[in-house]
């Protein structure tokens, strides 16, 4: 199966100033593949960037590298900020997939929301963006068009041709962009090996059961230690040895 990915980053700004400078900032540096744009449910300027069309994992990782060195660059000027109103959310496009994995993989995700909740802030967790209302049943999803589940297919399929991922806080940090995307991908991956539904129903759902072998269980131990509810402080609270690491 191939699999492309897409992300969306929501966050504030303080000054229309500051929207126009990083929005050409953007268009100069990434205009091919990322564009900043306006976000309503976000306080203050609300602002999404976000990937343009689906792209590979390893891209949006060299790409975002750089661009969170600017972002970051922003927070420490006071002229950014991320809060609880702020998600980032990804998009996986499925044009490579079968029915049957969409299946196998709405089934498990649904089966273990509450693991991708449980390492998320409590103001993540059902909130007016992000709810968990969701049938199990996927033809059911596929129909809705309710855009602020956990998990969007209905229509993110028919506006994006992808599923979006909501459940994740808004960040701009690169080790927190990055841990997510390799945990998802992985999961992607482990969800298929699942020969039968019968096997994700049955209770062997969550991720933790799904990655078995030692090397992807020490992948996964890894991610979720750093995706812990306690690393997710408000940058206000100012991560200042990231800024200093990305700024050399």
């Amino acid at each position: 199966m191939k699999t492309t990915f897409g992300i969306e980053l929501e966050f504030s700004l303080v000054h229309n100033q500051t929207y126009l400078g990083l929005e050409r900032w953007t268009k100069e540096n990434f205009g091919e593949r990322w564009e900043l744009g306006n976000d309503g449910s976000v306080n203050g300027i609300g602002s999404e960037l976000r990937t343009i069309g689906g792209l590979d994992l390893s891209t949006i990782l060299k790409d975002y590298k750089q661009i969170s060195k600017k972002l970051l660059g922003l927070y420490k000027e006071d002229k950014l900020y991320v809060d609880s109103t702020a998600g980032f959310h990804i998009h996986i496009g499925i044009d490579g997939w079968t029915l049957g994995e969409l299946k196998k993989f709405h089934t498990a995700f649904v089966s273990s929301l509450q693991f991708w909740f449980d390492f998320q802030p409590s103001s993540r967790r059902n909130n007016r963006n992000c709810h968990s209302s969701i049938s199990s049943e996927v033809f059911q999803e596929i129909s809705s068009t309710d855009h602020y589940k956990a998990i969007n297919i209905g229509d993110s399929l028919s506006q994006n041709g992808t599923i979006e991922l909501r459940v994740f806080a808004g960040t701009v940090q690169y080790w927190k962009v990055f841990n997510t995307l390799q945990l998802v991908n992985q999961y992607i991956k482990e969800i298929q090996k699942i020969k039968t539904f019968t096997e994700i129903e049955n209770g062997d759902n969550t991720p933790i059961r799904i990655i078995k072998n030692k090397k992807l269980k020490t992948f996964y131990l890894k991610r979720v230690k750093e995706l812990n509810p306690s690393r997710y402080i408000d940058l206000k609270s100012k991560y200042k040895k990231e800024v200093a690491e990305c700024a050399e």
